[in-house]
């Protein structure tokens, strides 16, 4: 039997889950390389949309509402105007995400993605660039453990891209700037 005989015909792969999960990985292509703020959350804000309906369609509800409020903390942070409003609003919508994840628990995956959010939130409210990629690294690896339990193979295509671009972003701004990346800005 050879190894061709194990790929799925490309009919099977033709799921609306796995549709509007190629759609959302586009969004990822850019993200991690952006070396502006309002740009990196506007990118996302698509890809949160997307991605939040690819994974109600593949039944994992917590994950599908921890975009949701990704795309509130990304519009919240690119609209108001003073931090404490932003850290209002971020912390608001992780308030919520905690009663909405008890409400959909479907085991790890809600853990994870819950997590992954949280690691978001934590990063959409850093002024600075390199704090909010740090930050978006490791709530890239929450949502890898969680692309795994659920499946999503578009999920985690996401988060390799995520963590190599943010790698990638990182180190062309060590280079640019002769810091360390844990450096303390400023």
């Amino acid at each position: 039997m050879s190894i061709l005989a194990q790929i799925p015909p490309l009919a099977s792969l033709m799921t609306p889950a796995n549709i509007v999960g190629a759609v959302a990985l586009s969004a990822s292509f850019a993200w991690p390389l952006l070396q502006e703020r309002n740009a990196i959350l506007a990118v996302q804000i698509v890809g949160s949309l997307l991605f939040a309906t690819h994974y109600w369609l593949l039944g994992s509800p917590t994950a599908a509402a921890m975009c949701a409020f990704g795309i509130v903390q990304s519009v919240a942070v690119l609209l108001l105007a003073r931090r404490w409003q932003r850290v209002a609003a971020v912390g608001t919508t992780v308030a919520l995400s905690l009663m909405v994840t008890a409400l959909t628990w479907t085991g790890l995956p809600s853990f994870f993605s819950q997590l992954g959010q949280m690691g978001g939130a934590v990063a959409r409210l850093q002024p600075d660039v390199r704090r909010l990629k740090l930050c978006f690294l490791v709530s890239a690896l929450f949502w890898c453990a969680h692309n795994i339990t659920v499946m999503s193979v578009f999920g985690l295509m996401s988060d390799a891209m995520a963590l190599s671009g943010l790698a990638i972003g990182l180190w062309r701004m060590r280079k640019a700037t002769g810091a360390r990346v844990l450096a303390p800005a400023g």
